[in-house]
């Protein structure tokens, strides 16, 4: 509306929470955990997008407004770790 219009680039850097790949918050059985229930949590919202009825932004990693290929492997890099309060690691399960 004011007119001023263009094409341009620019660099836009996303930091990833690395606490955030632990989706499912509902169950504390499981909490500070990547498991299966995350999997399930990240598959209901897999080729979902922002505005979508079914999108889960705690499934979008990454936080492009997607849940897709780049999620699953953000999650799959994780699964079955567990978290220190700093990192994922096979160590910090009980």
């Amino acid at each position: 509306p004011d007119r001023i219009f263009g094409v341009g680039a620019e660099t836009l850097e996303v930091l990833f929470a690395e606490s955030r790949s632990d989706i499912n918050r509902d169950d504390a059985s499981t909490r500070d955990r990547v498991d299966g229930k995350d999997l399930v949590w990240l598959a209901h919202a897999h080729a979902s997008s922002e505005g979508d009825a079914d999108f889960n932004p705690d499934a979008d990693l990454d936080g492009d407004g997607m849940v897709d290929g780049q999620d699953l492997a953000m999650l799959a890099a994780r699964f079955g770790q567990c978290w220190s309060g700093s990192a994922w690691n096979d160590n910090a399960c009980d």
